[in-house]
């Protein structure tokens, strides 16, 4: 089971977090936000695995595809943010990444409902 603050809901209120300092063009919490949601991905995607990794092949290989879909965005938000570059549509993208996590969300329920395998 995962702890409360690793679920797909608390990455995506971490994601609200980081749109919400962008918007305010908070630099400084913008990076300090960016950086927990960050390391919070980070924890959720190594807790998750081996979960992940008994799902049959299909159903495991979607949700990989989904895991690194989400994992290279993050990355390229960072390597934005670090350069300075996209600021004026850094909060829709980062909008967009918590789109991603709620579909990454509704993936893996019907893939774990799907062979009653629980996180």
């Amino acid at each position: 089971m995962l702890e409360p603050r690793l679920t797909h809901e608390a990455l995506r209120t971490r994601a609200n977090k980081v749109r919400a300092a962008a918007h305010d063009n908070d630099d400084s919490r913008l990076r300090w936000e960016f950086d927990r949601l960050t390391a919070a991905l980070a924890e959720h995607l190594a807790v998750e695995s081996p979960t992940v990794a008994r799902l049959p092949l299909s159903t495991r290989d979607e949700l990989r595809q989904g895991q690194e879909r989400i994992r290279a965005f993050v990355e390229q938000l960072g390597r934005e943010l670090e350069v300075g570059e996209n600021r004026s549509t850094y909060e829709s993208r980062v909008a967009y990444l918590d789109r991603l996590l709620e579909q990454q969300d509704e993936a893996e329920r019907r893939g774990f409902h799907s062979v009653s395998v629980k996180v």
